[in-house]
């Protein structure tokens, strides 16, 4: 039999968990509570709009609940895709057949609009009271600027697409994810729309999720994630450590959020998206939809199941992160986390400067300048303790993001 002494057995732990954090996923166990709802249908929408009160919605069901999912009531309204509030009173709801509703007491009651003319509706975005978004088979969206009284078709932000998921920032500002794999952009409320982005490899996206102004992640099939720093006008590619369907992503704040997906995937994210881990929520079944309440608490949509936990562990920060690069150029930063210097390792170098931003969680520009061929390192003593967004271009190979932690 062989023995090994404490010491070995602590480098070998080391090492392991060393190997599990290199490849940008690790696994983490935590209590989930599986809560039975009598429904055979996916449970595409969550919606909560205190930490007690939420809403589930599939094409076939509609669940209301005043536990925080503990337990869960019916609704005779049947057939929406997708719920929106604005705040704890005001909300819409849009679905199959052209179906909208609209709440103005959190969801006590429910009110029938006339929808626009279309067989479908597959996402909707709120942005006031009066001000709502909604995407449309066919690529189309329409919107409403006086509480749903009426709408109005806006330009087609991909012939034939459709729009699964869309998130509207403000009235004018908007992105959407389309069955394409491509991500449409407006910035004057849907009269015009822009792609401004597509998947490097053919795939549909799913879900698209604005954790503030600036900030913003996309999810889909084959394990797309990809992440926008900049208020969607550019997008980037993430690691996510799977090739499963992902459906939905949500974000308790500017740090953690969570990705869900086909035959039980769970990731989750405490550092804004820089990298993400699995989390073993004991099911293999297909989740659709995820709601953070906050950091340590979440719930998740499946079918006939809502899956419920109120003590996520929160795991150590990684000592390193890595991050897809654009294919001919990438970079590595480190040490990471880092107190003073911010070292800057560039592969694949084709020009003598690399332009850089740092941007803080919230998206606030906090530094900008030049590196040059022959420099390394970047000062960061002077930003306050917190994670970072760094994006480094180049005239010949665009732009890459990677996040850093500043001690």
């Amino acid at each position: 039999m062989l023995f090994l002494s404490y010491q070995t057995k602590l480098n070998m732990k080391k090492l392991l968990l060393g190997l599990m954090t290199a490849g940008g996923v690790i696994n983490c166990t935590a209590q989930w509570s599986v809560i039975p709802i009598p429904s055979s249908g996916k449970m595409e929408s969550l919606e909560f709009i205190t930490t007690s009160r939420g809403f589930a919605c599939g094409v076939t069901t509609f669940f209301k609940t005043v536990d925080g999912g503990l337990t869960w009531s019916t609704s005779p309204v049947m057939g929406f895709r997708d719920i929106d509030f604005v705040d704890s009173l005001v909300g819409y709801a849009a679905g199959n057949v052209g179906l909208i509703q609209k709440t103005t007491d959190g969801g006590k009651t429910w009110t029938s609009k006339t929808a626009p003319n279309s067989s479908s509706l597959w996402a909707v975005s709120a942005v006031s009271n009066k001000d709502a978004f909604f995407g449309v088979t066919g690529g189309f969206v329409y919107k409403t600027t006086n509480s749903g009284f009426s709408f109005t078709k806006q330009t087609s932000a991909g012939t034939g697409v459709t729009l699964q998921d869309l998130h509207f920032t403000s009235t004018a500002n908007g992105c959407a994810a389309g069955s394409d794999g491509s991500i449409y952009r407006t910035t004057n409320g849907g009269a015009d729309w822009e792609n401004v982005y597509t998947t490097p490899v053919p795939a549909g996206l799913n879900a698209i999720y604005n954790v503030n102004t600036s900030l913003a992640f996309a999810v889909g099939t084959k394990g797309i994630i990809a992440i926008s720093i900049n208020s969607g006008l550019h997008w980037y590619p993430r690691t996510s450590g799977t090739t499963q369907t992902l459906h939905s992503v949500h974000f308790s704040d500017a740090l953690n959020g969570m990705i869900v997906g086909d035959s039980g995937i769970v990731l989750r994210t405490t550092d804004g998206g820089g990298s993400w881990f699995l989390e073993n929520a004991g099911t293999t079944a297909n989740l659709y939809s995820v709601f953070m309440t906050s950091a340590t608490s979440a719930v998740i949509g499946g079918t006939s199941n809502v899956y419920k936990n109120t003590n996520l562990y929160i795991p150590p920060s990684s000592t390193s992160v890595l991050e897809e690069s654009q294919p001919g150029f990438g970079f590595s930063v480190y040490p990471n986390p880092t107190q003073e210097f911010l070292f800057i390792n560039r592969k694949n170098a084709q020009v003598s400067d690399n332009s850089y931003v740092i941007i803080d969680r919230i998206g606030k520009q906090v530094a900008q300048g030049t590196l040059h061929l022959n420099e390394h390192g970047i000062d960061v003593s002077f930003l306050s303790q917190g994670i970072y967004y760094i994006q480094l271009s180049d005239d010949l190979n665009g732009s890459v993001v990677k996040t850093f932690t500043r001690n």
